[in-house]
């Protein structure tokens, strides 16, 4: 298993060397936290159909279309990371599309793609939302369980409410800064 050190400041924007945030440095190895480019939009929509088959299948064409809300972990030049934030309304965001590789769970890189997503300037002043199988790994995240009601996302086609006897929750997330 990769253990991951403190990150360095590295999340760069596809392919510019930009740098937005912050990145994940492991012991053995350099993973690349970056927004995504629609280069990744084929193997994006892969790894989310090999590792997050719960999720609403992506294909390589929508994810192309919304490759700007993307945020990826590459190790070398494979994709082994990935989530999203949907824009809900004025007010919020939902993260959506949460996937690692197999041979990558277990690293951290799940938590850190999330939260790499979550610190951008955008993130931190909205509400974040998410309907998740795993609301422990969301918690960790600092989010907190919603009644599904008070959830601003909309009923989706495909999205069911219960998964191998896991019941979906709500998750939700304050604004992190006040804007004026």
């Amino acid at each position: 298993m990769t253990t991951l050190r403190e990150p360095d400041a590295s999340l760069r924007e596809p392919r510019t060397g930009t740098v937005i945030s912050a990145s994940v440095a492991a012991t053995d190895r350099a993973f690349t936290v970056e927004r995504a480019a629609p280069d990744d939009a084929e193997a994006i929509s892969a790894l989310l159909a090999r590792a997050a088959p719960e999720t609403i299948a992506l294909d390589a064409h929508a994810v192309r279309a919304r490759h700007g809300r993307f945020v990826i972990v590459r190790d070398d030049e494979e994709v082994v990371a990935v989530t999203a934030l949907h824009p809900l309304d004025d007010d919020a965001l939902e993260v959506r599309s949460v996937a690692v590789a197999p041979t990558h769970r277990g690293s951290g890189l799940g938590r850190r793609v999330v939260r790499a997503a979550l610190d951008s300037p955008t993130a931190r002043r909205k509400h974040v939302w998410c309907y998740t199988f795993r609301p422990g790994f969301f918690a960790s995240l600092g989010f907190e369980s919603a009644a599904v009601e008070d959830a601003p996302m909309p009923a989706r086609p495909g999205r069911p409410r219960r998964l191998d006897g896991r019941e979906r929750r709500a998750m939700h997330r304050p604004p992190r800064e006040v804007s004026l």
